[in-house]
């Protein structure tokens, strides 16, 4: 198993949500701009942003380009945060980095009183380490909506990809899906063409289409109708496109949208004169790995790991599990944060499950606590056990798993991080 990175980032930045692009790009120029020397595809969206950028990053490399992949927030470690050819950032590259922008963060914080968030910090971290390893390409995640994203001080890159819209981060984004479409649609450039993911809402896709077209940037809507899904398991889907089979090593009927969405972006690159083979895409589909989105940590007992925490992504894992484990005996793990939209989707997934079992996010101040999560569970579950932590959680699981046909943990990507890396251990 993977260490745990021992960096104190608090110690560089600080801990809150504060959306503000002023503060890094005095950052950035500081440090001489290396975002402005690389490559972008940038991705933003509600659900499926991490996948796309998964599946689009595996492809570039695959395809013999030096690829970056900046995503948040981690599942695995710290370090998954910086990537290059699907490999973290090593605890001594990370280190380089942080005395490197050590000065210009003094500098920063004693000559301006501006002290970076956290998101802002890492942002930098990554610019800074793209360039410094001369990537070809960047494969760019937003971290929370789009126009006063931190990733949104690059000027202008290749392509822009939209997703999905749905409702989240509501407080912050707003409380429509026109609201959140407008602060998603913030990182559309001029001239820069635009791809949206094929099943977002009419009320959000026009208002994508309006800045779009005030940006003069080609906008193209993903489409599913030349995808033929030959077969469906829980662990994959085989699938068809131009009479040419391809095997999708992530499972899930979201994820052909997803693909779907990447294919597009394959083939505008392709048109920028990027190389890439049919080849490249099939291995690269067959191989992929995504943690934690419907990841299967075990067979035997099977386990499976979804990050699912919002209205979109339960409702896509319901339809999951209602296709493959529909007369099953499954057992929950689950928790969730505060600031989290599920509307209808979580009473309707809750009743799904023959037992649940509910705990309280460690280390987390947006995390209920175990009373408030059972409280919630339990109107909809009458078979509900609360505990204490993650470890008592995954111990009484496993003590009780071997009745059932399988057991799915969701609710939240920071659950996620704890259970995986007790789970793993185990297998």
């Amino acid at each position: 198993m993977l260490k745990k990175t021992k960096i104190n980032f608090k110690k560089y930045s600080k801990n809150e949500i504060d959306l503000n692009l002023e503060r890094l790009k005095i950052a950035l120029n500081l440090l001489g701009n290396p975002e402005g020397k690389l490559k972008f595809i940038h991705v933003a969206g509600t659900n499926g942003k991490g996948s796309v950028c998964a599946m689009l990053s595996c492809v570039l490399k695959n395809s013999g380009y030096k690829t970056g992949l900046y995503i948040s927030p981690h599942v695995i470690d710290y370090r998954e945060r910086f990537k290059i050819n699907d490999k973290f950032i090593s605890e001594k590259e990370l280190k380089e980095v942080l005395n490197k922008i050590e000065p210009i963060l003094s500098k920063l914080r004693k000559e301006n009183k501006i002290v970076l968030t956290e998101f802002e910090l890492n942002t930098l971290i990554a610019f800074e380490y793209f360039y410094d390893k001369n990537c070809d390409i960047v494969v760019l995640e937003t971290g929370l909506g789009g126009r006063l994203d931190a990733t949104n001080v690059i000027k202008m890159p290749l392509v822009i990809i939209i997703t999905s819209i749905s409702l989240d981060h509501t407080d912050i984004l707003g409380d429509t899906l026109e609201k959140i479409a407008l602060e998603k649609a913030g990182i559309i450039k001029k001239q820069v063409p635009v791809i949206c993911g094929p099943n977002i809402d009419i009320r959000a896709l026009d208002i994508i289409k309006c800045v779009s077209k005030n940006k003069e940037g080609e906008l193209i809507i993903s489409d599913t109708k030349n995808i033929k899904i030959i077969k469906e398991t829980f662990s994959k889907t085989l699938f068809e496109k131009n009479k040419k089979l391809f095997c999708l090593n992530l499972p899930g009927r979201h994820q052909i949208d997803n693909v779907c969405t990447v294919f597009e972006c394959i083939s505008m690159l392709k048109n920028f004169g990027y190389k890439i083979s049919e080849d490249a895409i099939y291995k690269s589909l067959k191989t992929i790995k995504h943690p934690a989105r419907l990841e299967i940590l075990s067979k035997k007992p099977l386990i499976i790991l979804d990050g699912a925490h919002n209205e979109s992504g339960i409702d896509s894992l319901y339809e999951y599990i209602s296709k493959h484990f529909g007369n099953k005996k499954i057992v929950g793990v689950f928790s969730i944060l505060k600031d989290k939209y599920t509307g209808s989707s979580l009473p309707k997934i809750l009743r799904i499950f023959s037992r649940l079992i509910v705990l309280k996010i460690e280390n987390n101040e947006r995390a209920p606590t175990s009373s408030e999560i059972y409280n919630i569970a339990k109107k909809h579950n009458e078979n509900v056990v609360c505990k204490s932590d993650t470890a008592d959680a995954v111990k009484y699981l496993y003590s009780i798993v071997g009745k059932y046909d399988a057991a799915i943990i969701f609710g939240s990507l920071y659950l996620a991080e704890k259970v995986r890396r007790i789970i793993l251990r185990k297998t």
